[in-house]
């Protein structure tokens, strides 16, 4: 099972895979860590995109406000409309 990391732990993860020495903060002064995170982020956003289940909520709750309209979450990255039914 593979263990939480955070996101400094994972770039110094990125880091040392490139012979880079481990940072202490990630920060703009260093092109290396900042492309480490970069990449780091771009590979988060791609799995978490990819629907698995333990990142997808199915038959979540909206309920309309006063003015009915439905605020989607802002930790939601995709909302998915079911197919209708017939």
């Amino acid at each position: 099972m593979a263990t939480k990391l955070t996101k400094l732990a994972a770039t110094n993860v990125v880091l040392s895979n490139v012979g880079q020495a481990p940072v202490t903060t990630i920060d703009n002064d260093n092109p290396m860590v900042v492309m480490a995170a970069n990449v780091l982020d771009e590979v988060t956003n791609s799995v978490q995109s990819e629907g698995w289940t333990y990142n997808t909520e199915k038959g979540y709750p909206f309920n309309p406000d006063t003015a009915k309209k439905i605020a989607i979450p802002l930790t939601f990255f995709r909302l998915i409309q079911p197919a209708r039914l017939a």
